[in-house]
């Protein structure tokens, strides 16, 4: 199922508004990095209404609504499609569109109520790139996954570790959600264990930290759920 920009930004903001005790605003920017970061990582989907395979089949298919283009020195360009998924049932916008808009240099400007998104980025080797996106819309089972993440969060929030409130469940499951939404997992659920807790002792040097192998037990179902995701 597909849902609108807007819709999109708005659950997962309310969500992070309630686990992350956060003000309007800030659950909303912190929600656009999410969403940002799970598209470039390819772990959330993304279409323009128009390129949809049902608008098509309706008679309705917009295929201007995507343009992301190579300008070389001389203006010439090379057009980069979007990519096909599941055997054409829908396409989406690829991860490296959405590079761009980490990019500052980019001058990308984002309209999530209209779902219309665009930048314009040059290179010091003079090659441009352009790309615009009008009515953008959103694989919901993608996005309400990083909703999931966010309540997981809060839950270890409420609890910390049993008995040992010290040992900062919360601060590495948040550190957790931040490198799921930025696609930067860790092959194995070791590897990740030993990557939150080198973080933490580095983070907080005067407190206790927690051991590895506790760590790697409580992030379990949380990996998983994520690293299935992206398979």
């Amino acid at each position: 199922m597909w849902i609108p920009a807007a819709h999109a930004l708005e659950l997962i903001a309310s969500r992070f508004a309630a686990t992350k005790k956060l003000d309007t605003v800030s659950a909303r920017d912190e929600a656009k990095t999410a969403i940002i970061g799970g598209l470039a990582s390819g772990r959330l989907h993304s279409c323009p209404k128009g390129c949809l395979t049902s608008a098509f089949e309706a008679g309705d298919g917009r295929p201007s609504d995507f343009h992301y283009c190579e300008l070389d020195a001389g203006g010439n360009g090379t057009s980069i499609s979007m990519d096909v998924q599941h055997e054409g049932e829908y396409v989406f916008v690829p991860p490296e569109f959405w590079e761009n808009f980490r990019d500052p240099a980019a001058g990308a400007s984002a309209n999530w109520h209209d779902g219309h998104f665009s930048f314009r980025l040059s290179t010091p080797s003079q090659i441009t790139f352009v790309g615009e996106i009008r009515e953008l819309c959103f694989d919901q089972a993608s996005v309400e996954q990083i909703g999931a993440i966010a309540a997981d969060a809060m839950a270890m929030e409420r609890t910390g570790d049993p008995g040992r409130p010290e040992l900062g469940r919360a601060k590495y499951f948040h550190e957790l959600e931040r490198l799921i939404a930025a696609g930067k997992l860790e092959p194995s659920l070791k590897a990740q264990a030993r990557v939150l807790h080198v973080w933490f002792c580095s983070q907080y040097p005067d407190r206790q930290a927690p051991k590895q192998g506790t760590i790697e037990n409580r992030i379990r179902d949380t990996y998983n759920k994520a690293k299935n995701a992206t398979k």
